[in-house]
C-alpha cells in the first residue's frame, strides 16, 4: 500500500528538518498477516491485566471532574507510556486463557497501524480529506488543514462511540494517541 501523504496539511513537521511526519508517500509491503483490535484498549481491560488504571479521565485521575459519575470502564486507557503499553501486551499474552489459545500480543508497527487505520483508502482519513467531530474526538479548536471548528469534547469518549472505518475499526483517528512498536522518525 502507499503509506504517507503527499500533502500533510498544515503540519510543518520536524522542527529541525521541516519534513512533515507523513511524507513523502512511499510503497510499503506488509510481509505477514496480523490481527488488530477493533477498538482501543479500555480502562477495564488495562486494569484487569495490569491491576491499576492510570487514566486521567477516570475516578481518582486528574481529570476526574470531567467524567464525574460516569462509568469510564469502556473509555480508552490513556496516560500510559510506551513501556506501559508494551508491558500490557506482555501481560495479556501471559494470561492463562491467552497462552492456552496460543495468542501473543504486541504493538503494531507504524506501517501496520496506518494500513489498518486507513482501511484501503488513499485519503488522509478513512472517511475523506477533512476531520469533523462527527467522525473524530479531537481538539476541534485547532482544525486540520483549514477545516471548520466544531464541538470540542475536552475528554476521551467511550470506545465504539464514533463510526467505524470500512474494516470495522473504531476511533482510529483521535480520542487517544496510539503507540506503535517502532520509533518515530521522518520517512
Amino acid at each position: 500500500f502507499l503509506m504517507g501523504l503527499a500533502d500533510a496539511g498544515e503540519d510543518t513537521g520536524d522542527p529541525v528538518t521541516g519534513v512533515p511526519p507523513e511524507s513523502p508517500p512511499h510503497k510499503v509491503r506488509l510481509t505477514r498477516s496480523f490481527y488488530f483490535s477493533a477498538f482501543e484498549v479500555t480502562q477495564a481491560q488495562y486494569a484487569y491485566v495490569m491491576g491499576k488504571n492510570p487514566s486521567w479521565h477516570a475516578k481518582g485521575g486528574g481529570g476526574e471532574g470531567q467524567v464525574y459519575e460516569q462509568d469510564t470502564s469502556n473509555y480508552p486507557i490513556e496516560n500510559v507510556a510506551w513501556t506501559d503499553a508494551a508491558a500490557f501486551c506482555r501481560g495479556l499474552s501471559e494470561l492463562p486463557e491467552e497462552k492456552a489459545a496460543g495468542r501473543r500480543y504486541r504493538l503494531p508497527t507504524e506501517a501496520e497501524w496506518e494500513y489498518a487505520c486507513r482501511a484501503g483508502t488513499e485519503t488522509p482519513f478513512h472517511f475523506g480529506n477533512q476531520i469533523t467531530p462527527a467522525h473524530v474526538n479531537y481538539d476541534s479548536n485547532h482544525p486540520y488543514a483549514g477545516g471548520a471548528k466544531g464541538e470540542y469534547r475536552e475528554k476521551t469518549v467511550s470506545v465504539k462511540s464514533l463510526p467505524a472505518n470500512p474494516w470495522g475499526l473504531y476511533e482510529v483517528h483521535g480520542n487517544v494517541w496510539e503507540w506503535c512498536a517502532d520509533g518515530y522518525g521522518p520517512y
